[in-house]
């Protein structure tokens, strides 16, 4: 059995692939789960701010289908004004992804859509005394920004660049 955490992630991706509705049995048998814990995990998934939508049918996600995962690199203080800069052009900052050299990929969900989002994720980061992961990696870091169309997501590469935020490869 797979840990919860990496069921979840694959449970997303797989209602995010199938554009259609799948009944909570369907899902519990790919999975190899029961359908009461497709029904926790569903409930965990929207919690983290995804729109999985419940129908007689089944499952699906409403998900906005532009996004773009973009590379960047600031400082600490920097953060705010990146973040803020991706909210205002209508994006929502779905995570922030870094690549360790010994540990691989580290994923954290944001699901940051607005201004107060951005506010309450540098409050808690400040609170806890945290580091933002990108310490890990001299400030590289990734983005998966989602977009209600392609023009809003090259808006946001362009100000991401003009920032001097943006790193091309």
């Amino acid at each position: 059995m797979k840990e919860p955490e990496i069921r979840r992630d694959e449970l997303l991706k797989y209602l995010f692939e199938n554009q259609r509705p799948i009944s909570g049995e369907k899902l519990a048998e790919k999975f190899e789960v029961t359908r009461q814990v497709i029904v926790q995990d569903i409930a965990i998934i929207r919690a983290s701010g995804n729109n999985i939508v419940s129908t007689n049918r089944g499952y699906y996600l409403n998900e906005e289908r532009t996004q773009k995962v973009f590379k960047v690199k600031h400082n600490d203080r920097e953060i705010n004004k990146e973040l803020n800069a991706i909210v205002d052009l209508g994006g929502r900052v779905k995570d922030v992804i870094v690549h360790h050299k010994v540990y691989g990929e580290i994923k954290k969900d944001l699901n940051c859509s607005s201004r107060r989002d951005v506010k309450l994720f540098l409050e808690k980061m400040n609170e806890e005394k945290s580091k933002p992961l990108d310490v890990l990696t001299g400030g590289v870091h990734f983005h998966t920004v989602v977009a209600e169309n392609e023009e809003i997501i090259e808006e946001i590469e362009v100000v991401l660049k003009e920032l001097g935020f943006l790193i091309e490869d």
